[in-house]
C-alpha cells in the first residue's frame, strides 16, 4: 500500500423525461477505504453526489450523434466519518459529453461546486 485511499462507486442512473426532454438522474454513493488507519484499513461511506443532467444529442459528422448534458450537482454529507467526506452540503453545476469512438464511448464530466455551511448560532 502506498497510503492513498481506495475508492469505489456505485452508479445509479434513473432516466426520465420532462416535457419531452430527456433527463438522467445520477446518484454516486462512494465507498471509501483508508488504508492508513491506526487499527488497519477502514471502509466507510463518503459524501453522496446527485446530478440531474438534461441531455441533448447533436450530429457532428461522426458515425453516431454526440450527447451533451448539463445540470445541477448536489453533494450531500452522507459520510460516516470526517475522514471520508467534507460533512458540508455542496451545490453547483456539472456537465457530461458522451462522444462515440471506435471500440466504445468517451464520457467526461466536471463538477463545479461551492461549499455551504449554516450560519453559527
Amino acid at each position: 500500500m502506498n497510503g492513498h485511499a481506495e475508492n469505489g462507486l456505485v452508479r445509479i442512473l434513473v432516466p426520465f423525461k420532462v416535457a419531452g426532454i430527456q433527463q438522467i438522474l445520477h446518484f454516486d454513493p462512494p465507498l471509501v477505504t483508508n488504508p492508513t488507519a491506526k487499527c488497519g484499513p477502514r471502509t466507510s461511506l463518503g459524501d453522496m453526489q446527485i446530478y440531474n443532467f438534461t441531455i441533448t444529442k447533436h450530429d457532428l459528422g461522426l458515425f453516431e450523434p454526440v450527447t451533451f448534458g448539463i445540470g445541477p450537482l448536489l453533494a450531500v454529507p452522507t459520510s460516516t466519518s470526517t475522514n471520508f467526506g467534507t460533512n458540508n452540503l455542496q451545490a453547483g453545476f456539472a456537465g457530461v459529453i458522451l462522444a462515440p469512438r471506435s471500440g466504445g464511448s468517451l464520457v467526461c464530466s466536471g463538477p463545479i461546486s461551492t461549499r455551504w455551511e449554516p450560519a453559527p448560532h
